[in-house]
């Protein structure tokens, strides 16, 4: 269990606008707006408010940001806060009179449903089933239309195995359809649900198939279920036009404005049936998110970017609104975070006494201490970041982010030079990757001169870990590999998928200047060649074998197998292995006992003095010497090294 300090780099507080409001028309929630408005300095824009709900009039916009409700004049933009809890409170939906508001919230451990004064007051909850139950509208009839799982276990991909509704009074709530229905609607006359009907996600774009989101109608007082869009692609978000003749919807049809259809557009359609027409379309790049209508007023809204856009539903003709509310957040600035489970890509500092790990989508620097269980938070940012990797003998962190919108590498290091990470509070963050490509599954070389990653789908190359400049191309395929260093840092190991998706351990070399380009390992070698995969390889420590895993005895079991590289390692039996080890400890100590000093050497008087260059001089030496025993410690004899591969495990 690890503490940390979550810095969340939250605006300063300001006092928000506060005092008697109304939803309805003309109420004083217009004149508080305006009298905000005039001041010379408006407060700070909300920026990716989600899910918004139009009044009835069209003239407020309910949305949620920071977890909580807020209710914004459409006019001028200026918002107060409906909510203030810790949990997320989400999804509004305003009551045909405009009086009352329903959302839902996570208070309590899962979503249940709740209802406020659109003026403010305190929230009353509908709903206390032990799982999700997810609002879908506010009924002519006061009740209120939700989807939930309950009693039913055939729910797909959180859509709810069924609709339901509540009254305002919380009373026992009733089934209205057992079926899977996402974001249902119901009609102005009640006579109709709308609904989502599929599998289907917003996220996955230009989804062609048998699991894209179609439009259906279903009469409750019948049973009576009816088509009414038929699309490949994803049709969300149904919204019930003021006279129930038409649906609004969200699709990534194509149009001029969307050739890929990659991104969703507003679509109107006949209840009657008939072709569904185009409303609006931000243009290429650019999808809309969550629709809202205001029915009385015939205006949409929805999210756009980082903000809202409102678009007139007779013309398609669209405008940018902007939010501005308080920013006084509901949970401190600063706090310490316990951190119990989820945290990975481990990464120990050269000098052993930081580890750097990811967690909750940022990188944090520990302690290496028995007692003093605390981490800095180096990395703040709503996209993720992970593959902490040490460089500059560990003075900065190389890491993997989706910042700049595809995955990059990036170098962090504390403000003060001399500060370790675990103890600094401000970093500078550089990126070092600038390309189309994604960049990512970092691994530096033992000796910290290669940095070995993976560049695009399925390319593995090594360059420079300081400007990260490619030096080599090892494998380029259609999936990426996984890779590990050898302990010498001069091959790779690899597994690889092949044409007919077989995969096999591959070994290649990492120096080939003035090789012979015929030796093996300069073009990858395959070391494992069997039709079962072969995967996860490994050096050993001391770089005689490699392990892997494999599935190669013809059941559904994974085992450990392992790949001895050289042939005496198979020649030699138990007892022959036994000696050699115990030969080689004994070379080491006499080694050691040779460099230690005689009694017949005098003491020196005092403290030892060295001179500087002499000391640097042997020191290097060492250096060297250590570096070219390392060197010398990777050895594959290539002849018959298929027949080496021995099973390790047997589950």
């Amino acid at each position: 269990m690890l503490v940390f300090r979550s810095l969340l780099f939250l605006p300063s507080a300001l006092v928000a606008c506060a005092g008697a409001t109304s939803a309805t028309p003309g109420a004083p929630l217009l004149a508080i707006s305006a009298s905000i408005a005039q001041q010379d300095e408006l407060p700070p824009e909300h920026l990716v408010p989600r899910r918004p709900a139009l009044s009835p009039d069209g003239l407020h916009v309910a949305y949620s940001h920071g977890g909580d409700l807020w209710v914004a004049g459409v006019a001028d933009g200026v918002a107060r806060r409906l909510t203030a809890h810790p949990q997320y409170d989400t999804s509004p939906i305003w009551s045909p009179d405009g009086n009352h508001i329903a959302f839902a919230g996570n208070r309590h451990g899962n979503f249940d449903i709740f209802t406020i004064p659109a003026m403010g007051g305190s929230p009353k909850r509908l709903t206390w089933h032990s799982e999700n139950d997810r609002l879908s509208d506010w009924m002519a009839n006061g009740h209120l239309l939700f989807s939930a799982t309950r009693d039913r276990w055939y729910n797909r991909y959180g859509r709810g195995a069924g609709l339901w509704s509540v009254d305002g009074d919380a009373r026992t709530p009733q089934r209205v359809g057992d079926f899977p229905a996402g974001r249902a609607k119901a009609s102005p006359d009640g006579e109709w649900i709308v609904y989502e009907r599929g599998s289907g996600d917003m996220r996955r774009r230009a989804y062609r198939g048998t699991a894209s989101n179609a439009l259906w109608l279903y009469r409750p007082a019948t049973g009576e279920h009816r088509e009414l869009t038929r699309f490949d692609g994803n049709d969300l978000d149904p919204q019930w036009s003021g006279d129930g003749k038409a649906v609004y919807f969200l699709s990534d049809r194509e149009t001029t404005s969307n050739g890929q259809g990659r991104n969703l557009g507003v679509w109107k359609v006949a209840v009657d049936g008939g072709s569904p027409k185009l409303v609006y379309h931000p243009g290429e790049g650019r999808t809309l998110r969550y629709l809202t209508i205001a029915q009385q007023a015939g205006k949409l809204m929805s999210e756009l970017d980082a903000g809202l856009v409102m678009i007139d539903a007779a013309t398609g003709q669209a405008e940018m609104v902007k939010v501005y509310g308080g920013s006084d957040p509901t949970i401190p600035n600063e706090m310490d975070v316990t951190v119990s489970s989820g945290a990975g890509d481990l990464a120990l500092s050269p000098d052993g006494e930081t580890i750097a790990f990811a967690a909750r989508g940022d990188i944090y620097a520990l302690r290496k201490h028995d007692k003093i269980q605390r981490a800095a938070r180096v990395t703040s940012h709503p996209a993720g970041d992970a593959n902490p990797i040490w460089v500059d003998e560990g003075k900065a962190l190389l890491f993997v982010s989706e910042r700049d919108g595809n995955a990059e590498v990036y170098r962090v290091r504390p403000t003060e030079k001399d500060s370790p990470f675990f103890a600094a509070r401000d970093f500078i963050t550089e990126r070092l990757t600038n390309s189309e490509a994604d960049d990512y599954d970092l691994e530096l070389s033992p000796d910290g001169k290669r940095l070995a990653w993976i560049h695009g789908n399925g390319k593995l190359v090594i360059g420079d870990p300081t400007t990260l400049e490619i030096e080599r191309v090892i494998y380029e395929g259609f999936e990426a590999p996984s890779f590990a260093w050898s302990p010498d840092s001069e091959w790779l190991c690899f597994s690889v998928s092949d044409n007919d998706f077989n995969s096999d351990i591959h070994l290649a070399r990492i120096s080939i200047e003035g090789v012979d380009p015929g030796a093996l390992g300069v073009t990858p070698f395959n070391l494992t060649m069997h039709p079962d995969d072969d995967t996860n390889p490994s050096w050993s420590p001391d770089g005689r074998k490699i392990s892997f895993t494999s599935k190669r005895r013809m059941l559904d079991e994974t085992d450990v197998w392992v790949a001895h590289l050289r042939a005496e390692d198979m020649e030699r039996n138990e007892r022959e292995r036994l000696e050699s080890e115990e030969a080689a400890k004994k070379v080491k100590k006499e080694k050691l006992k040779k460099d230690e000093p005689t009694g017949d050497q005098p003491k020196q008087e005092g403290p030892e003095k060295k001179d500087p260059a002499e000391s640097e001089s042997k020191e290097k030496g060492v250096k060297e010497e250590e570096s070219k025993e390392e060197k010398e410690l990777v050895k594959i004899d290539f002849d018959g090294i298929h027949m080496r591969i021995r099973q390790m495990t047997r589950s």
